[in-house]
């Protein structure tokens, strides 16, 4: 009945994932503002506004005339793959070139994630990819061009595949498991008075 009960509880125990921490910092607007991002080129027309969301009440609204966005540095492991994903819409306009280009890596060697002119993403749609950093810090970049209107980005999540990180653990709880079996089943010895 002890090993029975035993085995249950680590069965609840490595049952339960252990979840990823997003390392985008403010991804999703929600200061109110662009902190922990770092606005380039062409900032006209940029601004983080309270409206329907994705996540939470607020999203950056992108419109610059000319290429211009918003950049993050965040620390990665060299090898690690990590999960890369935002909600995007491209605003309503047709009239004129709307463009967008999501990158992510190395700062001097950024890798395109999307790039995209003229979609028809008139409403959030989630984009997502996954990318093996090669460097220890790795740069997630969003750059923008959309006049007369405005693209929208809102929950940039980076983090490392969702495992449960309590199954590597597995192999050293069964090891436990088997000796304390092992200990459980062997005969005690009797004691003569």
């Amino acid at each position: 009945m002890k090993i029975l009960l035993i085995c249950l509880s680590l069965l609840l125990w490595l049952g339960q994932p252990a979840r990823a921490q997003n390392l985008v910092l403010n991804g999703g607007f929600e200061t109110g503002n662009f902190s922990s991002w770092t606005q380039f080129g062409d900032t006209g027309f940029s601004s983080v506004v309270t409206a329907t969301s994705p996540e939470g009440t607020r999203h950056a609204r992108m419109g610059p005339m000319s290429p211009g966005g918003i950049f993050q540095n965040i620390a990665t492991t060299i090898g690690q793959a990590y999960h890369i994903s935002y909600a995007l819409s491209s605003g309503g306009s047709t009239s004129r070139t709307r463009t967008f280009l999501a990158q992510f890596g190395d700062r001097l060697h950024l890798t395109t994630l999307e790039s995209l002119t003229n979609p028809a993403l008139f409403s959030f749609t989630y984009r997502s990819f996954t990318f093996v950093a090669t460097t220890t810090t790795s740069q997630i970049r969003f750059t923008f061009e959309n006049d007369p209107n405005y693209w929208r980005l809102d929950n940039v999540v980076v983090k490392t595949p969702e495992l449960n990180a309590k199954a590597a653990q597995l192999p050293v709880m069964l090891v436990m498991l088997i000796l304390l079996i092992v200990f459980e089943r062997r005969p005690r010895p009797v004691l003569s008075l």
